[in-house]
């Protein structure tokens, strides 16, 4: 019965773009100047960049309000030096991130010839 329905979905969704493509209906590509894998996987590495660098900036500002609730006590002042450490580590790994995804490209294709 699984077997069955599977096929029966499967059918569904393929009949009706043979159906399509046998009438010369073409189905647009969404990703308007995307013509490779290459340019996708660029396209979400940008994605992903802008909201790493948001995430980072929201980290140091939680960062920076954890020292200004901390009111003097040394051990909120020492987590709040650790967040912001950390948060500083992330701001330069993501900005970073290019500079590092070219040279190990270069490097790949440096050794595949």
């Amino acid at each position: 019965m699984k077997i069955l329905k599977k096929i029966i979905y499967t059918l569904s969704a393929a009949v009706p773009t043979m159906m399509f493509a046998a009438n010369g209906y073409l189905i647009n590509n969404p990703l308007k100047g995307v013509t490779s894998i290459e340019q996708l996987v660029l396209n979400v590495i940008k994605i992903v960049e802008v909201l790493m660098i948001m995430a980072t900036v929201i980290y140091l500002l939680l960062a920076g309000l954890s020292f200004v609730t901390a009111k003097g006590d040394p051990a909120k002042i020492s987590k709040a030096r650790s967040q912001l450490l950390w948060g500083m580590v992330g701001a330069a790994l993501v900005l970073c991130a290019r500079i590092i995804a070219t040279t190990i490209s270069g490097t790949v294709q440096g050794l595949l010839g």
